[in-house]
């Protein structure tokens, strides 16, 4: 009896250890739990969970888990170098070291691929294929922007003008740019006899009122085709949800616009050939979308934007072609600028997955702010970025861009500034002179056809930057579109970059010697003035404006039927839309 009351007893000792050990172990449980969720809170200080999309979220999309607060998002755009990556660098719960710009990129990208993967028959079919239920909420949870009903199986495509066959020219404007819109829109009609339908494109009536669009119908003579549109985005999408406005306007409207085939232009833009020749391009007929490179400008440390890294985030798996575009092939330099958005020719027959890329990473707002900040000037890298992120092909511009303009100059004291009076003879002369004495060419962006010849021309109508100072009388003249210098074919010829050496460079170097730099370095001021190249672009700080020496074919003279379409169209600008005959007549006449 005593021998069973102990073994009685033992029995309750050990029930009673192991509760205690239950409680230990649901105790330490939850201390780690605790200690955990501590450690989360303090690495998660730095970025935030979406909850702007994740009460959007439905059963099967995907949560966005990186979003970019706005207390790191800069309100204008600064020097890459500006940045202070430890106030943005986080611990992603696979235990990675990163930036959150990087990781939201990252993540935003492979949902992008994933959405349009699912769409892409749909769109592709432009609403003839139903969309599936998954789209539908996917895309949704993406786009707040889009009106609509997601349940209806019509829905994106029922919030859009339905899709024709055609071409059409598309201008994005608001008031403050109507003696912009009123030249550009009588050079198409006039100028060039061009029939084709214009679209002006506008975010609601307090951007382009009802008085500016009355005059810039009027503008039009009697005699010449209307054929005029004027397209308000507010009807078709909620973008002041996400804060979007000028330049960023531009995507939208190609989504808005019905016709197949279109052509967007800026305000400021000089067309040198007529509408119709720019879809007859070998580029555009090759894959329905051509874009057109801006000026090459590289560095081997980013000093301003820095596009490539934002691409490479979004899309590890860049093409052959964006990667050259980046890095001029094998060379260690970015290119802080490598499109020039100013036209952008898209058949949406073949290229409409691109155009929903791009305008669903425009309204993502944060990665959207964050981009324009720190990865690129404006709206003008989005596009082939976007094409590039989700696959779509697109071709570039046969030739880089040059400049185009009547003067010239060594950067010293001696310009040869020419202007639409001078003479014949005397232009042959002064362009052998400068030819023989290897000046540069000062004035705007022209780029070119497949045949190297000037086909358009971007950044409004004076000779130096409209926002720039000029100390120099000739920056105030009217450009003069009689002389050419030729960007290069970057199909076939080398270029090499403009680069100014700073003293942060040269203290880099010697903390990282890196001998192809510091010989580039060394010799950069010889190389580049004594042999003729691609791409040698200089800032005249008196005139105030962009200068590229020129290549071995020389300043060229710009073919007279161009030239009398460009100088038309800066005569009209300065004589009539400005009302400036008091002090140009004498310039023209």
């Amino acid at each position: 009896m005593k021998k069973l009351i102990t073994n009685s007893s033992s029995g309750k000792k050990t029930k009673f250890s192991m509760r205690l050990l239950v409680k230990f172990c649901f105790g330490m449980a939850i201390l780690v739990w605790g200690i955990s969720l501590l450690w989360v809170s303090r690495h998660a200080n730095n970025f935030q969970q979406d909850e702007e999309y994740d009460h959007n979220i439905v059963l099967g999309v995907p949560t966005i888990h990186y979003h970019i607060p706005e207390s790191l998002v800069p309100s204008h755009p600064v020097r890459v170098l500006a940045r202070d990556p430890s106030q943005e660098q986080i611990k992603t719960p696979d235990g990675r070291s990163t930036l959150l710009s990087t990781e939201a990129f990252r993540e935003f990208g492979e949902d992008l691929r994933t959405l349009m993967q699912q769409g892409r028959e749909s769109l592709l079919s432009r609403g003839n294929v139903e969309a599936t239920i998954g789209f539908r909420q996917h895309l949704h949870a993406r786009a707040p922007w889009l009106k609509g009903d997601p349940s209806d199986p019509a829905w994106p495509y029922n919030t859009i003008p339905k899709p024709i066959d055609g071409k059409a020219i598309i201008i994005c404007a608001g008031d403050p740019q109507l003696p912009y819109l009123k030249n550009l829109i009588y050079s198409l009609r006039v100028d060039h006899d061009s029939s084709m339908p214009i679209k002006i494109i506008f975010l609601d009536d307090q951007d382009l009122t009802t008085p500016s669009q009355e005059i810039v119908t009027n503008i039009i003579p009697p005699d010449k085709p209307k054929n005029l549109e004027f397209v308000n985005l507010s009807k078709y999408f909620n973008l002041k949800q996400v804060h979007l406005k000028g330049w960023d306007l531009k995507a939208y409207g190609l989504l808005a616009v019905p016709e197949n085939e279109v052509m967007f232009l800026d305000v400021d833009v000089m067309l040198l050939q007529s509408p119709e020749t720019m879809f007859e391009q070998n580029g555009y007929q090759e894959s329905g979308a051509l874009f057109f490179h801006d000026r090459m400008f590289m560095r081997y440390i980013d000093f301003l934007y820095d596009p490539g890294t934002f691409a490479m985030a979004l899309q590890p798996n860049l093409s052959d072609p964006a990667k050259r575009a980046i890095h001029n092939g094998d060379t260690p330099y970015n290119s802080e600028h490598v499109q020039e958005s100013g036209m952008l020719l898209l058949d949406k027959t073949r290229s409409i997955v691109g155009l929903w890329a791009v305008c669903l990473i425009y309204g993502r707002e944060d990665v959207r702010r964050y981009a324009q900040a720190y990865h690129m000037y404006g709206d003008k890298e989005m596009y082939w970025i976007s094409f590039e992120t989700v696959g779509e092909k697109y071709t570039w511009a046969k030739f880089y861009p040059g400049a185009i303009g009547g003067v010239a100059t060594d950067f010293e004291f001696n310009n040869i500034a020419m202007v639409p009076t001078d003479a014949g003879p005397d232009v042959g002369r002064k362009l052998e002179y400068a030819n023989n004495n290897h000046f540069g060419l000062c004035g705007r962006l022209v780029h070119f056809d497949e045949m190297g010849q000037p086909l358009w021309v971007n950044g409004g109508y004076l000779t130096k930057e409209e926002e720039w100072q000029s100390t120099s009388a000739v920056g105030s003249y009217p450009l003069n579109p009689l002389w050419f210098v030729d960007g290069g074919d970057w199909t076939t010829e080398d270029f090499i970059p403009e680069y100014t050496a700073g003293p942060f460079e040269k203290i880099w170097s010697f903390f990282a010697p890196n001998p192809r730099l510091e010989d580039y370095l060394g010799h950069w001021e010889h190389v580049k003035d004594s042999i003729p190249m691609n791409q040698n672009w200089r800032v005249h700080e008196r005139i105030g404006v962009y200068c590229l020496m020129a290549n071995t074919r020389g300043i060229q003279l710009v073919p007279p039927a161009a030239y009398e379409l460009g100088s038309e169209a800066v005569k009209r600008f300065f004589l009539e839309e400005l009302q400036k005959g008091h002090k140009y007549d004498n310039y023209f006449q």
